[in-house]
C-alpha cells in the first residue's frame, strides 16, 4: 500500500528542484544535447528543449523526400546559390578512385625533417601536384580507425560514446560507395586485418562496398606489428585492381604504422639522433612506413 504522506514528501521537493533547474537553465544555450540530458536529467532536458523551441515541428515527414529535394535542402543549409562555381564539377568522371587511410598518421609530419632527412619524402612529392587540405582535425570517436572509414564514406560524424561500427554498423547509409555503385563502379576495400574486427563484416556492406579483401588474402609473410606489412597490402591490392574490368573505387586501410610500432630494421628509412632511439616517438618516426607508404603506388 502506498504511503500518501511519504509520496507527497517525495514528489513536492522533486517538483521544486525541477522548477529551480528549469528557471536557472532556461536562458542558457544548450550546446550539447547528449551532455545536457545526462547532466540535467531527461525530463528536465525535454522541458527546457520545449521551452526554447515552442514552434518546433516534431511531426514525422508525411512523405519520403526525393534525392533532388534532399540535395536542395543541403544546398540551402550550405548557403549556396545556384550560381556557385562549378568549373571543376565532373572533371574526374569515369576515373578510378583510390583512398588510402593511413594508420596513426598526422599531418605535422608532412614536410618535416629530422637531422636533414625528410620524414615523408614521397608524400611531399605528391603534394606538389595535388590539392591539399591541411586544416582537417581529428573527429573520430571510440571506434578510431573504423570511425574514420565511416566518416570518409558517409561524411557523417561517428558516435561519441561507442564505436559506430558496433552500435550503428548495420544501418542503411547514403555513402560514396553506393553512389559509385550506381555509376557502374567496382567498389572494394583492402585491410590486412580480420573482417570481424570492429564489426566490419556488417559495416562494409552497410556502406555499400561490393568486395572486401581481408586476411588470409595477404598471407603470413613479411609481418610488421599486428599483421602483414603495408607493402604486402598494396602489392596484393594493386594486383586485384589491375584485374577490374570496370572503373573502380578502392579504399586501402593501412596497418603497419599501428602501435606497438615494431618495425624491422630493413624497413627503417631514417637514421635518428641518439636522443630518439629508445623513445616511442623515435620508434614510430623511424618507421619506413611513413617514408615508403606509397612506394608501391607512387
Amino acid at each position: 500500500m502506498i504511503n500518501r504522506r511519504l509520496l507527497g514528501l517525495t514528489i513536492i521537493p522533486s517538483i521544486i528542484v525541477a522548477g529551480i533547474i528549469f528557471v536557472y537553465y532556461k536562458g542558457i544555450y544548450i550546446a550539447n544535447p547528449v551532455l545536457a540530458a545526462d547532466s540535467k536529467g531527461i525530463i528536465n532536458y525535454e522541458m527546457l528543449n520545449l521551452y526554447k523551441n515552442p514552434n518546433a515541428d516534431i511531426k514525422p515527414l508525411s512523405k519520403k523526400l526525393t534525392t533532388d529535394q534532399i540535395n536542395e535542402t543541403i544546398r540551402q543549409i550550405k548557403g549556396q546559390d545556384e550560381s556557385y562555381d562549378k568549373k571543376d564539377f565532373g572533371i574526374a568522371k569515369g576515373r578510378n578512385v583510390i583512398i588510402i587511410q593511413m594508420e596513426s598518421f598526422e599531418n605535422f609530419l608532412i614536410n618535416a625533417k629530422v637531422d636533414g632527412q625528410e620524414i615523408t619524402p614521397n608524400l611531399n612529392r605528391l603534394l606538389k601536384q595535388s590539392t591539399y587540405f591541411p586544416h582537417v582535425f581529428q573527429q573520430v570517436g571510440p571506434g578510431m580507425t573504423a570511425d574514420a572509414e565511416f566518416m570518409t564514406n558517409t561524411s557523417l560524424f561517428p558516435q561519441a560514446y561507442s564505436p559506430t561500427s558496433l552500435s550503428e554498423g548495420n544501418r542503411n547509409y547514403r555513402s560514396l560507395p553506393k553512389l559509385l555503385n550506381s555509376k557502374g563502379y567496382n567498389t572494394m576495400t583492402f585491410h590486412a586485418d580480420q573482417l570481424k574486427f570492429w564489426n566490419r563484416d556488417q559495416l562494409y556492406p552497410a556502406l555499400g562496398f561490393k568486395h572486401f579483401y581481408e586476411q588470409p588474402l595477404y598471407g603470413n609473410k613479411d609481418i610488421v606489428g599486428l599483421g602483414p606489412s603495408d607493402d604486402v597490402l598494396y602489392s596484393k591490392g594493386i594486383s586485384t585492381l589491375k584485374k577490374s574490368k570496370k572503373p573502380f573505387y578502392a579504399m586501402f586501410v593501412s596497418l603497419s604504422s599501428h602501435h606497438p610500432f615494431k618495425i624491422p630494421d630493413d624497413k627503417k628509412g631514417l637514421t635518428l639522433p641518439a636522443a630518439y632511439q629508445s623513445s616511442i616517438v623515435g620508434v614510430s618516426s623511424s618507421s619506413a612506413l611513413y617514408r615508403c607508404i606509397h612506394r608501391q603506388i607512387y
